[in-house]
């Protein structure tokens, strides 16, 4: 029979309890941690991430898009004229084409706002073959603003038109950029707005509604409708932007911001 060393046996139960109870420990942990992830829902309002958010979306593939909608009997027509001093505001329900036909070298503003819409809803901006707004809404109240008609296509001349469709009563307000009002201090809001200045430099502060959120800032210079600058922040910070010449800004985002007129 072998001889048996009680020491070596021992010295050896010591290094096997031991490592067992690292695995056992490590596994709870482990077991603790996925536990704690999957009962901590996905949110909205999670805080951003120090990771720039810009960055990310430019590595991203962007998703399939649907077809684009097309004119036609799904969309009853109303034709409109539009100039600088004369806005066009249209009250509707569910789906339309809004026709209109600009008297003038501008820009056009776009104000959408549905006080009741539930279910899928698109305004479709049919002169850049791009929707405004594409996505699902709640039955709460929505809101938006947006800038088109910076680029005039010789082949549609000043004609140009919005496709809605929508489950609920919705309100459209079409106006020159011209009409917008100057702002010299500081503009507070959320989501998307089309804010003049006056040239120079603005300082923007973002807050984000979440880690993938982007603001975004587009500037145009009212003489030439040109595109003049832009600026993409990607997380809860304060940056600069030399507008080069450029006058009213398009600005995109979902969270919070401050534009402040330097």
């Amino acid at each position: 029979m072998p001889t048996r060393h009680p020491i070596l046996q021992g010295l050896l139960a010591v290094v096997l309890g031991g490592v067992l109870a690292l695995l056992l420990v490590v596994g709870v942990r482990a077991v603790q941690q996925d536990a704690a992830r999957s009962s901590v829902p996905e949110r909205s309002d999670v805080p951003a991430s120090p990771a720039d958010a810009c960055l990310l979306r430019e590595r991203s593939d962007s998703a399939p898009s649907e077809p684009d909608p097309m004119p036609g009997p799904d969309y009853p027509r109303q034709e409109h004229q539009l100039d600088t001093g004369r806005p066009i505001t249209v009250d509707g329900t569910g789906n339309a084409e809004i026709a209109y036909e600009r008297l003038g070298d501008f820009a056009t503003v776009v104000d959408f706002n549905c006080a009741n819409c539930d279910g899928p809803l698109r305004v479709f901006n049919t002169g850049a073959a791009l929707p405004i707004v594409d996505g699902l809404a709640a039955g709460e109240r929505f809101e938006t603003q947006w800038l088109i008609d910076t680029v005039h296509d010789a082949s549609d001349g000043p004609h140009n038109s919005l496709l809605i469709a929508a489950e609920g009563d919705w309100t459209l307000t079409l106006r020159s950029w011209h009409d917008l009002p100057v702002d010299t201090g500081s503009v507070e809001a959320q989501g998307a707005r089309v804010v003049r200045v006056p040239s120079g430099t603005v300082r923007v502060t973002f807050e984000p509604l979440n880690s993938r959120d982007t603001l975004n800032v587009y500037a145009y210079r009212l003489a030439d409708r040109g595109y003049a600058a832009n600026l993409c922040v990607g997380r809860f910070e304060s940056r600069t932007l030399d507008l080069n010449g450029g006058e009213v800004l398009l600005i995109w985002a979902r969270g919070e911001w401050t534009l402040e007129v330097i």
